[in-house]
């Protein structure tokens, strides 16, 4: 049997390399990111499953309807900062396929999917957050940013302009300070495609808040090259 006769044809959307599809197994319509080129893999009775990836092991899985493994690699690679993973994870923790529904954890992997530039994952997130309490929302929110700090502590640099997103998306009021210092800090690190971002989140500041984020970005930044990790309390302070 075909993966196109698995997907749901009104909701099938192609975004390039990635393309979202739904599985309507169980009556379910359950959105899916995979990687292109993974569904005829996934779907291939003489493929080799030792030489398909790890996104490809966890698609089969979930057409296979073994949620439970699929959702458990689909964790792993989250947790290892892979987007179309944290999407995925989310989907399967909200629709309750793999473990019980948990609105927090789907969340939270939604929050980290979307700031890792998944455009299907603010709506999921949206979705999520109407069958939540703001002191939930809130403390999703708090962990979202602990996770990305965390990144950042194990070498993970490329997770600081998700940082400067973070202040600028995810919260009430857009906080340009905070994300004009970790662009700051993105570019000084040579992180792609940062410049731009910075110099937009500059002009929303006044020049003497300019001048005390970029003295607290060059003592972050001496912490990084010294290996040192950032700790919330070292961060600009909040209003």
């Amino acid at each position: 049997m075909s993966i196109a006769s698995l997907l749901s044809p009104d909701r099938l959307i192609q975004i390039s390399p990635i393309f979202r599809t739904a599985i309507a197994s169980f009556g379910l319509a359950l959105s899916l990111l995979i990687v292109s080129g993974a569904p005829a893999q996934a779907n291939s009775h003489t493929a080799n499953q030792s030489e398909m990836s790890e996104f490809a092991k966890a698609v089969k899985a979930i057409k296979d309807k073994q949620f439970q493994d699929g959702l458990t690699r689909f964790i792993a690679l989250a947790e290892a900062g892979d987007p179309e993973a944290q999407y995925n994870v989310a989907v399967l923790l909200h629709s309750g396929r793999g473990r019980p529904q948990n609105y927090s954890d789907a969340l939270f992997w939604a929050r980290l999917s979307q700031l890792g530039t998944i455009e299907q994952a603010e709506e999921l997130a949206e979705e999520i957050q109407d069958r939540m309490t703001e002191n939930d929302i809130q403390s999703v929110l708090e962990r979202v940013k602990a996770w990305l700090i965390g990144r950042v502590n194990d070498g993970y640099l490329e997770t600081i302009p998700q940082l400067a997103t973070y202040h600028l998306e995810l919260l009430e009021e857009q906080d340009y300070e905070t994300a004009y210092l970790w662009y700051t800090l993105a570019t000084a690190l040579n992180i792609p495609e940062t410049i731009k971002l910075r110099d937009e989140a500059e002009e929303e500041l006044e020049p003497e808040q300019i001048s005390a984020l970029q003295a607290q970005t060059n003592s972050l930044f001496d912490q990084i090259i010294a290996g040192e990790p950032i700790m919330e309390s070292e961060q600009i302070n909040e209003n």
